[in-house]
């Protein structure tokens, strides 16, 4: 096996997107940033090939992106997921200040 290649493994989406979540929330709580986990798929078990700590960490440094960009007001982070056909969308919102123009 080379270095650029990872050994798959089936991740529950749900159980992955829903521990970091609560971790972030655990981890944040005193510094008056909200998280917010959601789903249209009413808590089902969404399966995606890959490996589950490259998928969490990435999910992780998102959210700390985020919660650096609050500034000194209040956060919410919000993370959600939708089935769309055979894809699955994980969007991260926030309410930071976003990513400067030119910067994109």
């Amino acid at each position: 096996m080379y270095k650029d290649e990872v050994e798959q493994e089936v991740i529950d989406l749900h159980k992955c997107l829903q521990n970091t979540v609560l971790h972030k929330d655990r981890h944040f709580k005193q510094q008056n940033i909200k998280f917010i986990f959601s789903s249209n798929e009413n808590n089902k078990s969404v399966f995606i090939k890959g490996k589950y700590s490259n998928f969490a960490k990435m999910l992780s440094n998102i959210i700390n992106n985020a919660i650096e960009a609050k500034e000194d007001k209040p956060g919410e982070i919000c993370v959600l997921y939708e089935i769309k056909g055979d894809k699955v969308e994980v969007k991260i919102k926030d309410n930071g200040k976003g990513i400067a123009e030119g910067n994109e």
